[in-house]
């Protein structure tokens, strides 16, 4: 890996990497409303899992809401038999669940959104981290859900009351 010097070189990894991410989604979303094959080889690691949640596809890149806040959710799916919502991620190295617990969060913020809008609830957050390494799956379901949307909850009244 090159080394990054400076301020300078810093902005022109991030960039290099927010570029791989948005082209990852770009192609997965693409993917998964049957528009166009994937090329990236990172992502090309996804097809089997894609052509399996594509079949029970509720929602891919759907944008969500409630009356303080709005995002747009990366996919929702039938995925084990739960209403899935799944956050794809991409990193240059391999994660720890315990790494990652700010994604529960927003995909619980995005879950709570859901079911504001949608009426859908969702019983399975699976955030998807595609790196050079290995694709990794960390999931959370029912309680745990909850708690993440609480924390959210807390967040949001903090940063309101900034104002």
């Amino acid at each position: 890996m090159q080394q990054i010097h400076g301020e300078n070189g810093a902005e022109i990894e991030r960039n290099k990497a927010m570029e791989r991410g948005t082209k990852i989604h770009q192609e997965i979303n693409n993917y998964l409303l049957n528009q166009t094959e994937i090329e990236s080889p990172l992502a090309q690691k996804l097809i089997p899992f894609l052509k399996l949640i594509q079949k029970k596809l509720i929602y891919a890149e759907k944008t969500v809401w409630t009356n303080q806040y709005a995002g747009t959710l990366d996919c929702l799916c039938k995925y084990e038999e739960l209403t899935t919502l799944i956050d794809w991620k991409t990193s240059n190295t391999i994660k720890r669940k315990d790494w990652i617990e700010d994604h529960f969060i927003q995909a619980a913020a995005y879950a709570q959104a859901t079911k504001h809008c949608h009426n859908i609830q969702t019983e399975q957050t699976l955030i998807v981290i595609i790196s050079p390494q290995k694709i990794q799956q960390f999931s959370e379901q029912g309680a745990a859900i909850k708690v993440r949307e609480n924390q959210f909850n807390e967040r949001l009244e903090a940063f309101n009351a900034l104002s």
